[in-house]
């Protein structure tokens, strides 16, 4: 899936930094799926950064469903960050037709950056863009042959970056040394 390696360096990047990823996932059985598969995500990080990591529900508010400056909101509210606060949002199983959305969080939180973990299809007039802030990590964004002709879930996607993003930690920190 193309953006692999730049989605999984900007999600250990900002745990590696000390700075908190939230996790955004879609309320069906696609995003429950997504938030069992970061529980056990958790599971393998060192200590240290495991309260990095924050997960929410995209709930409809109002009309909204998704990917929302209003869920970003909420979220970064109960958790007293900053406007000006780093921090990285990821999606899962939603966000890649968020254009407006993606907007609205970019200028409200200067420096958060978007990884987009989805797998439904992109629409012309609405998708996200990307840039120096925003990474797509989508099998129908950009598709090779192979996801031209299949599909897997928006949890496997996540679970795809995960994977990744935790080889790419433990490359980066040294295991303990249980010798002392």
């Amino acid at each position: 899936i193309p953006r692999l390696r730049e989605a999984s360096a900007s999600v250990s990047g900002t745990l590696l930094a000390g700075d908190p990823v939230l996790f955004v996932t879609d309320n069906d059985n696609d995003g429950s799926l997504s938030q069992a598969i970061l529980m056990e995500f958790v599971k393998c990080l060192p200590a240290d950064i495991r309260d990095l990591v924050h997960v929410e529900y995209a709930q409809p508010i109002g009309s909204a469903r998704g990917l929302t400056i209003e869920v970003v909101d909420k979220a970064v509210q109960a958790r007293g960050w900053s406007e000006n606060a780093s921090f990285t949002i990821v999606t899962a199983d939603n966000g890649i037709n968020n254009r407006g959305e993606q907007e609205k969080i970019a200028a409200r939180y200067p420096n958060s950056k978007l990884v987009i973990t989805d797998h439904h299809n992109p629409d012309p007039r609405s998708v996200v863009l990307e840039n120096a802030r925003t990474v797509v990590f989508n099998p129908k964004y950009l598709p090779t042959e192979y996801f031209k002709r299949k599909n897997i879930s928006g949890a496997d996607t996540l679970g795809v970056l995960l994977t990744t993003t935790v080889d790419d930690i433990n490359k980066a920190v040294p295991p303990p040394d249980f010798r002392d």
